[in-house]
Order: C-alpha cells, then structure tokens, then sequence
C-alpha cells in the first residue's frame, strides 16, 4: 500500500492519527485474489500515543467498507493479579509433574 497520514481525530478521548492506503501493485506487492479484485484501499486509526491500531477498514472499489475491526475500550498494561495464572485441575484430574528442565 501506498500509505500516507490524512488527518487527527478522537477515539475513545485518545488523539488517534487517520491513515489512508491505495494498494500498491509491484515488485514487493503482495498479492491475492481478495486484494487485487475486491479491495482498492484501506483505512486505520492508530493512536497517536501507544501506536496501536483502533480500527482497520478494508475499502472496496466503490469505496464502501468489505472489512472492519474496531478495538475499544483497549487498556495497556491493566494490572492483573497473579492467581490469574494459577492453574486448579478439576476435581478428581489426574495431575503428573515433570520435569523440562532449566529455562534458558
């Protein structure tokens, strides 16, 4: 794609930067009946202080959306407490230890 920034605007009460792309047929291109036959050109709202991708939207020849994903109300880094990640077999599980060795 040939990408190129058109814009701000606000997702969520985040900055986000608006980025369009036409696809871009070439050497490096890749290329797939879906890409080449369906879809001219995409869309995505990245945020302007993290950098991740808020939305995607693959835009046909008419210019009408074929896909679309929508990340929201994303947290970064939430704490999360440990037993979490404590595994409880179920009642009645049989449970064999072993050994894997050092972690590298």
């Amino acid at each position: 794609y040939d990408l190129r920034i058109t814009g701000t605007a606000e997702s969520e009460k985040k900055k986000v930067y608006l980025i369009e792309g036409v696809f871009k047929v070439g050497a490096n291109a890749v290329e797939t009946p879906v890409i080449t036959k369906s879809s001219a050109s995409i869309r995505v709202s990245v945020g302007a202080d993290d950098g991740f991708v808020r939305k995607s939207e693959l835009l046909g020849q008419d210019g009408k959306p074929i896909s679309t994903y929508e990340l929201t109300k994303l947290k970064i880094n939430p704490e999360i407490k440990d037993e979490l990640f404590t595994y409880k077999p179920p009642s009645g599980a049989t449970v064999t230890e072993t050994d894997i060795g050092p972690t590298p």
